[in-house]
């Protein structure tokens, strides 16, 4: 049995020491862990996320494993997940910063009273500050969680390099800060480690947009957490993850914000997107041309009128047209 769970069924054990040898043993209480983090962990509609790499994987083992927060839904709101077949509770946000959420996790956690805390947050906020400014918000947030939770263990999954905003060094500086602050902080009654997320990451084979997981880098994300998991006694055994078999699905929404200039239209990306099908129409000519492109982005004077379509290797998603407004 792992050692989150014996102690948590020891109590129990001997407070039925005089109980006749005819009660039937207690089952040990789920674990409860909580996800607090930001798009990575939240996912868009059509993903699995890592979130269920990891409760599939804690099914496997047959560990009473509890996903426990707030929050339900993908990004876009409607909980569209590929595989909705799985404990959904979490409390990531797209786009948030570890800022914001030390302001909020000491509510969360009071209301969720997790045995695990996992932050996977701080990316966002090292666009705009120094690593040190952010160490010092990710100590505020250790404080916060424990003000509400005195002995709850804190698990760490390091900030990820990505490939635009803010430099593979910015962030391997503030990872190495992460670490430094558990192994300061951590306590007996509040242990807090650090997962290697981060340790092997690659932006360019397990993303899709450079930051957002495919099914590989989800993979990924739950083998390490999953790992780290099993060093602190709540996965029985090594997990098999990373490596198993992976389809991303086909992009589910559009791409947005479509804008014009004299010499280019550009897009936002869509979700799991790796090219891009465009027909366009120039000037008042009613020939449409076509291209296929891996960025959002078409270099083409005079543009008309566009249709963009996500593309990856398993199929499309859905046309976004767009019109140049009038002058």
């Amino acid at each position: 049995m792992p050692l989150l769970l014996s102690a948590m069924v020891g109590a129990a054990t001997l407070t039925g020491a005089s109980v006749s040898a005819a009660t039937p043993p207690v089952a040990p209480a789920p674990v409860r862990v909580l996800v607090n983090g930001d798009s990575i962990s939240q996912g868009a509609d059509g993903d699995w996320t890592w979130r269920y790499r990891l409760d599939r994987e804690a099914d496997r083992q047959g560990v009473d494993l509890d996903l426990v927060g707030s929050k339900t839904a993908t990004f876009a709101g409607l909980g569209r997940y590929a595989d909705p077949e799985f404990d959904r509770d979490h409390f990531a946000t797209w786009g948030t910063t570890l800022a914001v959420q030390t302001a909020l996790i000491e509510d969360e956690v009071r209301a969720q009273t997790p045995d695990v805390v996992i932050l996977a947050a701080g990316i966002v906020d090292l666009s705009t500050r120094t690593p040190a400014e952010v160490e010092v918000t990710l100590r505020e947030w250790i404080a916060n969680v424990r003000a509400a939770a005195p002995t709850v263990r804190i698990l760490i999954s390091p900030t990820l390099a990505r490939s635009e905003f803010v430099t593979p060094q910015v962030v391997a500086q503030f990872a190495a800060r992460e670490r430094a602050v558990a192994a300061e902080l951590s306590t007996p009654g509040s242990p807090i480690t650090v997962a290697d997320t981060d340790r092997g990451w690659s932006f360019r084979a397990f993303t899709w947009d450079g930051t957002h997981p495919l099914c590989v880098g989800e993979n990924w994300i739950g083998q390490k957490i999953g790992e780290e998991l099993v060093d602190v006694g709540v996965l029985e055994r090594r997990p098999a993850i990373f490596g198993r078999r992976c389809v991303t699905p086909a992009p589910t929404v559009q791409v947005g914000s479509i804008a014009f200039t004299d010499t280019q239209v550009s897009w936002t990306r869509a979700p799991r997107t790796e090219t891009f099908r465009v027909r366009y129409r120039v000037g008042t000519s009613t020939r449409w041309l076509t291209r296929t492109l891996r960025d959002p982005l078409l270099r083409v004077r005079g543009v008309q009128q566009v249709e963009v379509t996500p593309v990856n290797r398993q199929g499309q998603g859905p046309v976004r047209v767009a019109t140049r407004p009038a002058a």
